[in-house]
């Protein structure tokens, strides 16, 4: 997914790798140990563009689904969701919302 204009920034982390550590954490569920943490998770990213990239597009900082993409199962709107969600309210006092 290419990055967007406009995000919560930090210098450590770009806005779209958080959104994408954010779409994992349901795996967390599981009991993995692979999912035990932020950290663990993150390093699992590639797996969340897999699963996105031919469904979500970033453009301009909107997130938006592809030209084609009429509908989503819902198990895969709720996982999108709880990471806008997240990575929304993750945009505390150490991070810089932009436009």
């Amino acid at each position: 997914m290419p990055r967007g204009s406009r995000a919560c920034r930090r210098s450590s982390q770009s806005p779209v790798d958080e959104f994408l550590t954010y779409f994992l954490f349901h795996r967390a569920r599981t009991g993995s140990s692979r999912f035990a943490g932020y950290t663990q998770v993150r390093r699992l990213i590639a797996a969340a563009c897999a699963a996105l990239q031919d469904v979500l597009k970033l453009h301009n900082g909107v997130l938006g689904l592809e030209e084609d993409v009429r509908r989503l199962p819902r198990e895969l709107t709720e996982h999108i969701g709880e990471s806008v969600a997240l990575s929304l309210s993750s945009c505390g006092a150490s991070r810089v919302c932009s436009p």
